[in-house]
């Protein structure tokens, strides 16, 4: 059952200010995106608010990290968040990604943001939600996703 949460307006600012963060440090050290396809400052913007979401529906705090995000072991605490802006679309998963992280997949737009459900990575890799477009990766539908129930993850 997918949950809504509407993020107070110091939230927006917060996670709106890492997502700014990320995408300078991004530039900065000439990272590559993976989907080059979307707008980079959105995705960043919206997927560091898609994150403090799923952390608050959780009841946890988001550790709103800025730096090397790969020193951490998820993005809301253990699990992974995949902020998508068409709320039709699918969960993108990477060939890199692991294989026993949760991927939650979260929609919409600054301050409202619904969380759709997820998936773990090892699920994720099925032959025909497989996408060989560059960056290759499985794109799982929304119908394939475990309900969102906040549990004890953290």
């Amino acid at each position: 059952m997918a949950e809504t949460i509407t993020l107070e307006w110091q939230e927006c600012w917060q996670a709106g200010t890492v997502g700014v963060m990320r995408r300078i440090a991004g530039m900065k050290n000439a990272r590559r995106d993976k989907f080059a396809h979307r707008d980079r400052w959105e995705n960043e913007v919206e997927g560091a608010c898609a994150e403090l979401a799923v952390a608050r529906s959780f009841g946890k705090y988001w550790h709103s990290f800025a730096g090397d995000l790969s020193a951490l072991p998820g993005d809301a605490g253990p699990i992974q968040v995949r902020w998508v802006k068409d709320p039709e679309g699918c969960l993108p998963v990477r060939p890199s990604d692991p294989d026993d992280a949760r991927f939650y997949m979260v929609t919409g737009a600054m301050p409202t943001f619904t969380i759709i459900g997820y998936i773990h990575g090892r699920d994720a890799r099925r032959r025909e939600w497989y996408c060989d477009t560059p960056p290759p990766y499985w794109a799982v539908p929304q119908s394939a996703l475990l309900p969102h129930v906040p549990d004890d993850l953290f």
